[in-house]
C-alpha cells in the first residue's frame, strides 16, 4: 500500500458510495476543523498529499492510527469533548468502511501481503531502535519506538480485518467488525484440538496438518516491550530495498545516509513532550511515574498488594522441561531439514499448549539453537491461547528472564474481546506479574481507543482501573488523561480526581 491508506485505488476508479463514502465525508469534516500547518495533519499533508486526498475522496481507507492522530490534533484545537464526539462518530464508520473495502479488494490474500510488507518495516524499525538506544539518542529513540508502535497497531488492525473476513466465510460464524477478532478466531487444525484435550501428555510425532488458514510468519517480527536486558548487537547489514514514502510512514521520512531505517521526527506545531513518552515511562520501564490509585474501602488493597509471584520451579521440574525442550528442538530441526514444514508447524501448534514452564523453556531453547523464526512462530501461536493459559505463558516467560518475548506475546494477544483481556490482566496481577499486566494493558491502549481500555477496566474496577491508568501513564501523561476521561464517561468507578 502506498501513502496513508491500506491499498491504492486505480486513478480511474469511480468515487465509491455507501460506507466508504460516508466515512470519507466524516473524515473530511474532521480535517476541515484542523490547522493544515500544525500537528500530525501537517505531517500527513507534507509526506503524502495525494494519499490524503484519496482518503478524503473515499478512494482509499486510512488505517485507524492515522485517524487517531488526527483526533489528537482536534483535541488540541477544539478540546477533549469535540475529539471524543468525533471519535464516537468515526469509529463505527471506520469499521463499516473497512469491511466494505476489504470485501471488494482481494480479501485475505491481499491483506496477508500487506501484513508481510509491514512485518518488513517492523524489522527495520526495531533495528533502528536498537541502534539509537545503543548510541544513547534519547529523543530519537523515543520517536523510533513511537514509529514501531504505530506500525504494530497497523499489524493488529490488519489481523483483525483478516479474522473478520475469515469469520464471514464460515457459516454461522460472527460477522463483521463487531465480531470478536484476533488470534482466537482462527480455526484450530485437528491436531490442535487433540492437543487442547491433552495439552501435557502428547509425546508422539505429530501428523502433518492440513494447510493452515493463515500464514503467521509475517508477525514473527512484531516488536516486544522495550528490552529488560542490554539491547542485542545491531543486526548484520541487510540488502537495501526501496522504501515507500508517504504518510503511512509518518514520523519516518526517507533516510539520506544510505540506510532504509525510519527517521522519526516531531510533527510541526505539535507539543513533542506530550506525543513522545518520556525517559523511563515506556511499557516495561521501572521508572514510570506513580498514578494515584482508586481510593475508598471497596478499593482497599486492590492494586497496592498484588500476590507474590509464583514460586520458582524445582530443579526436577526445570530439568524435565529442558529435556522436553531439547527433544522438541531436535525434532523441529529435523523436520525443517527434511522440508516438512507442515509437520513442523503442527509441532509448534502443539507446543503452544504445553505447561507454561515447558513452553517458556522451549522458547529459550529455540533461540539458543538459532531457530529464532520458529521461536517467533511459537509465540504467535501462544498469543491465540485462551486468556488463562495466555497469561500463564507470559508469566512463565518473564519468570525465566525472557521479558522481551513475554512483551511481544502480550502485544500479539490484544486482538481479543475486552472481557478476555480483563481476564488475562487479572490473572497476571493475581500471580504477582503486575508489570506484565501493565504491559498488556499498555498494548491494549495503543491498539484500541481509550474507550476500549475503559471496556476492559469495567470487568473489575477495583483492580483494573489502577492498572489501566498505570499503563496509560507509562505511555504519556496525555494518554493517561485521555484514558481517565474515557473511564469517567463510561461511568467506571474508582477514577482518582487528580492525576
Amino acid at each position: 500500500m502506498r501513502g496513508m491508506a491500506d491499498a491504492p485505488a486505480p486513478a480511474t476508479a469511480p468515487r465509491p458510495h455507501g460506507p466508504v463514502s460516508a466515512y470519507a465525508g466524516e473524515l473530511a469534516a474532521l480535517v476541515g476543523q484542523l490547522d493544515p500547518g500544525a500537528g500530525w495533519f501537517a505531517v500527513f499533508t507534507a509526506h503524502d498529499p495525494e494519499g490524503l486526498r484519496e482518503c478524503l475522496e473515499g478512494r482509499e481507507v486510512p488505517p485507524w492510527d492515522v485517524v487517531a492522530s488526527l483526533l489528537e490534533d482536534l483535541e488540541r484545537r477544539r478540546g477533549a469533548g469535540a475529539a471524543r464526539q468525533a471519535a464516537e462518530r468515526l469509529r463505527p464508520l471506520h469499521g463499516a468502511a473497512v469491511a466494505a473495502h476489504d470485501a471488494g479488494a482481494g480479501g485475505v490474500p491481499v491483506l496477508r501481503e500487506r501484513l508481510a510488507a509491514l512485518a518488513g518495516e517492523l524489522e527495520t524499525a526495531r533495528a533502528r531502535v536498537r541502534e539509537l538506544e545503543a548510541y544513547g539518542g534519547s529523543v530519537d529513540a523515543h520517536w523510533a519506538r513511537e514509529y514501531v508502535v504505530r506500525v504494530e497497531a497497523r499489524c493488529v488492525e490488519l489481523r483483525e480485518r483478516m479474522g473478520a473476513l475469515e469469520s464471514a466465510a464460515v457459516p454461522g460464524a460472527p460477522r463483521g467488525h463487531g465480531a470478536p477478532s484476533g488470534p482466537q478466531e482462527r480455526e484450530r487444525p485437528p491436531e490442535r484440538e487433540r492437543a487442547q484435550e491433552r495439552p501435557h501428555e502428547r509425546t508422539s510425532e505429530p501428523e502433518p496438518p492440513p494447510e493452515p488458514r493463515r500464514e503467521p510468519g509475517p508477525l514473527e517480527s512484531l516488536p516486544a516491550a522495550p528490552p529488560l536486558a542490554p539491547p542485542p548487537a545491531p543486526a548484520p547489514p541487510r540488502t537495501k530495498r526501496a522504501r515507500r514514502g508517504g504518510s503511512r510512514f509518518a514520523g519516518a521520512p526517507e533516510a539520506d545516509d544510505g540506510t532504509d531505517a525510519p527517521r522519526p521526527i516531531v510533527p510541526p506545531g505539535a507539543p513533542s513532550p506530550d506525543l513522545a513518552p518520556r525517559d523511563g515511562t515506556h511499557p516495561g520501564s521501572a521508572a514510570s511515574e506513580a498514578v494515584p490509585l482508586p481510593r475508598g474501602a471497596r478499593f482497599a488493597g486492590a492494586v497496592h498488594e498484588p500476590a507474590e509471584r509464583t514460586a520458582a520451579p524445582s530443579p526436577e521440574e526445570l530439568a524435565a522441561a529442558r529435556a522436553a525442550a531439547a527433544d522438541a528442538t531436535a525434532r523441529l530441526s529435523r523436520l525443517r531439514n527434511e522440508g516438512s514444514g507442515g509437520a513442523a508447524h503442527a509441532l509448534l501448534c502443539e507446543a503452544a499448549y504445553w505447561r507454561p514452564l515447558r513452553f517458556a523453556v522451549l522458547v529459550g531453547e529455540l533461540q539458543r539453537c538459532g531457530l529464532t523464526a520458529d521461536a517467533g512462530l511459537l509465540l504467535w501461536e501462544a498469543a491465540a491461547l485462551p486468556a488463562g493459559p495466555f497469561a500463564a505463558a507470559a508469566a512463565a516467560l518473564s519468570g525465566l528472564g525472557h521479558g522481551e518475548e513475554a512483551g511481544r506475546m502480550l502485544r500479539q494477544g490484544v486482538s481479543r474481546p475486552p472481557h478476555e483481556l480483563a481476564e488475562a490482566a487479572l490473572a497476571l496481577h493475581r500471580t504477582g506479574c503486575t508489570r506484565e499486566a501493565i504491559w498488556l494493558l499498555a498494548a491494549v491502549i495503543r491498539a484500541r481507543t481509550p474507550a476500549g481500555a475503559a471496556q476492559v477496566a469495567r470487568a473489575e474496577p477495583p483492580v483494573l482501573v489502577g492498572l489501566v491508568l498505570q499503563a496509560a501513564r507509562a505511555l504519556s501523561r496525555e494518554q493517561c488523561l485521555r484514558v481517565a476521561d474515557a473511564l469517567r464517561n463510561a461511568e467506571v468507578p474508582g477514577v482518582p480526581e487528580a492525576l
